[in-house]
């Protein structure tokens, strides 16, 4: 099979399991991510941002409300965060007695609830995780004076019941095998006795990384609730004392009571997730589809949850079942039409990867994109009052093509060092790409280097962004002769003081230079318009590539003007083994890169902004989902605008995951 072939091929699988797995990795984030930033450095308590009811406190549905989603199922919601705003269920047991099921297990293992061993629940009868949110005081990093109050941090927990009496001991030598002994303790909260690893949680309050603040008391721990049962925890030690309260059932918030009352009949996998368009934290849970820009607008303004059904163990049921809760009667039809929106656009894009299809092709890749076209043409919606319900009929075919996709992604997770970098890397592009909105919010074009007088560059776009990251980074613009170049006295001191936003390497000879640069050459949009690029200026700005993370080999001093090209003879050259970017409407590209004809000719509609000479008579690339644009290998998750991600050692800000990897070398 030609390398072109195998890259269709996985794309075409990773776009439409884009719908199960969205869920599973874009929990993975733990209690340690970014916040929203309090401004510079002070002793004085600051207002801190407000989390929404059901993140913070418990509260209960209207009766009439409660009464319509029915009855109660099995599910022991008492071992649900209260107030949690995501709640996940697995039937380990009915997923096990199928082919495949292990495949499934080991995948949700290791991505959502990130159990130190699969076989957990593998042998496990049922999961359930859900996460929710503490108020804590966040205290200055070096002089501990309180920087807000009730500052929101992140809580989860996994809870498995298991068929057998669960080893405690092997679980616990195994979660804290790497960490100092002496920090390892027994804590009782409530009736509950965990072993925990408490410590002081360092935070990055600005988007650079820079500013840390931390959370005292800070934990990951285990129990065992009963004695073939297993519960995981993480989160501050007041998360912990909220947990152990004595609130059951309907007592543990909006998200309990909805998963509570699923009708669990023909369900392997549920996912529930309360929706706030205003609070970041809780967008960082995605839904379970691609998001175009009119389905997000949709979102924002009328849904309320989501329920996500999913059952890959019977032909008999419904293979997917989408359940979107809205605020009010009319919010239903206008998701109806979102959703169908989306639904006809990633339609629109297979089919013409359907006809682009070569007549030697591989027989399976035809087979699964054929699949998938059915598949989104036989959805079936059902509006009823404040719910839109959307329904995939099962079969013994989509059924293989499940559990044969849930095989191939545990072989591509095999290179986990690898995976950890590429998240870091989208992370980064993610934080930068809200910084670009921001510039042009202010400035009405895209960030440009700064020239003197006759148009040379003399510092990048880089340091031309820096005040909108505010705070310190504001007070590092300020220290620039923007009338130098990047390599005068003045300024060549400044390269040590990178922002951790840039750091794309961990490699000691790449500490000042960065790997996230623009395209500048006369056919690219910024070389079009070196004086300051528009979104009008932009024939597709969603098939446009904004920022790109190029090879380390073309790495550069963050502050130097970058003449970046484009090598279409060998787009390797160019991109090293990965094709990372985003565009100017938030679409991320991620596949692997290779020097093939058909892929070099597919970003260059990317880097370029036009349409290639041979497709000119065919639709606009703006009529295509991005994972079409490049050879149907490219995640086509929208980034929201206040997404906030972790910090790792590779590259500071680490994604949340929102991409699907499309190589067989990386996954997640």
């Amino acid at each position: 099979m030609s390398s072109s072939l195998s890259y269709k091929r996985r794309g075409i699988i990773s776009f439409f399991m884009l719908a199960l797995l969205i869920c599973g990795q874009c929990v993975m984030t733990g209690c340690h991510e970014s916040k929203r930033e309090p401004g510079e450095e002070q002793t004085e308590v600051q207002e801190g941002p407000t989390a929404p009811m059901f993140s913070t406190e418990i509260r209960s549905l209207p009766a009439d409300k409660l009464n319509a989603l029915g009855a109660k199922n099995a599910l022991p919601t008492e071992y649900v965060y209260p107030g949690a705003y995501y709640i996940q269920s697995i039937d380990a047991k009915a997923l096990r007695a199928t082919e495949g099921g292990e495949d499934a297990l080991t995948y949700f293992a290791t991505t959502s609830l990130q159990l130190p061993d699969p076989k957990l629940l593998v042998n496990a009868d049922m999961a359930l995780y859900s996460k929710g949110m503490a108020p804590v005081q966040l205290l200055d990093a070096k002089t501990s004076s309180v920087l807000q109050e009730n500052f929101p941090l992140d809580a989860e927990v996994v809870y498995i019941v298991c068929e057998t009496p669960v080893d405690q001991k092997s679980v616990v030598e195994e979660i804290f095998k790497d960490v100092d002994a002496s920090k390892v303790k027994e804590a009782s909260f409530g009736s509950l006795t965990f072993t925990v690893n408490e410590d002081s949680l360092l935070l990055p309050l600005d988007e650079s990384g820079q500013l840390l603040g931390k959370v005292e008391h800070c934990m990951g721990g285990v129990c065992c609730p009963t004695s073939n049962s297993i519960l995981f925890m993480s989160g501050p030690s007041s998360a912990f004392e909220q947990f152990a309260s004595e609130l059951t059932g309907d007592q543990r918030g909006v998200a309990a009571q909805r998963i509570a009352r699923i009708d669990m009949t023909n369900v392997a996998m549920a996912f529930q997730f309360d929706y706030d368009a205003e609070f970041p934290n809780v967008l960082q849970i995605r839904p379970p589809f691609p998001v175009t820009q009119d389905l997000h607008e949709a979102m924002s303004k009328n849904v309320e949850a989501f329920q996500f059904l999913v059952d890959i163990s019977k032909t008999d049921s419904n293979l997917i079942t989408l359940n979107v809760n809205t605020k009010t009667k009319e919010g239903v039809d206008a998701m109806r039409k979102a959703i169908s929106g989306m639904i006809m656009q990633t339609l629109d894009s297979l089919e013409t990867a359907q006809k682009k299809v070569p007549e030697n092709a591989d027989a399976n890749g035809l087979s699964d994109l054929n699949l998938i076209i059915a598949m989104l043409k036989s959805v079936r919606f059902d509006p009823q009052d404040q719910t839109l319900t959307g329904v995939i009929q099962n079969s013994e075919e989509r059924l293989g093509f499940f559990k044969k996709t849930f095989q191939t992604i545990n072989d591509v997770r095999q290179n986990s060092e690898i995976e950890s970098k590429y998240a870091a890397l989208s992370g980064a592009l993610a934080q930068i790409n809200n910084a670009f909105k921001r510039y042009v919010s202010a400035n009405k074009t895209y960030p440009h280097a700064i020239c003197d007088a006759n148009g040379a560059p003399l510092l990048s776009w880089r340091v031309a962004l820096l005040p909108t990251f505010g705070g310190q980074f504001e007070e590092l613009y300020k220290q620039f002769k923007l009338d130098e170049p990047w390599n005068s006295d003045t300024n060549i001191k400044l390269l040590d003081k990178m922002p951790a936003i840039y750091r794309s390497s961990a490699d000691p000879a790449l500490m000042n230079k960065t790997q996230f640069q623009v395209f500048t050459s006369p056919e690219t949009p910024f070389g079009r318009y070196p004086d300051g690029l528009k979104l009008q200026n932009l024939e597709d700005p969603a098939a446009t590539i904004a920022i790109a993370c190029v090879s380390e080999e073309n790495a550069i001093e963050w502050t130097k003007p970058e003449a970046l090209t484009f090598n279409p003879e060998k787009p390797t050259a160019t991109f090293g083994d990965r094709v990372l970017a985003v565009t100017f409407l938030d679409n991320l590209l991620n596949l692997p890169c290779d020097d093939s004809e058909e892929l070099a000719k597919r970003l260059a509609t990317f880097i370029y902004g036009v349409a290639p000479e041979d497709d000119a008579q065919e639709a606009s690339p703006s009529n295509e989902a991005p994972a079409d644009d490049a050879g149907n290998a490219v995640s086509s998750e929208e980034v929201p605008a206040e997404e906030k991600v972790d910090t790792e050692p590779v590259a500071e800000p680490v994604a949340d995951a929102a991409t699907v990897e499309e190589s067989e070398g990386t996954q997640e």
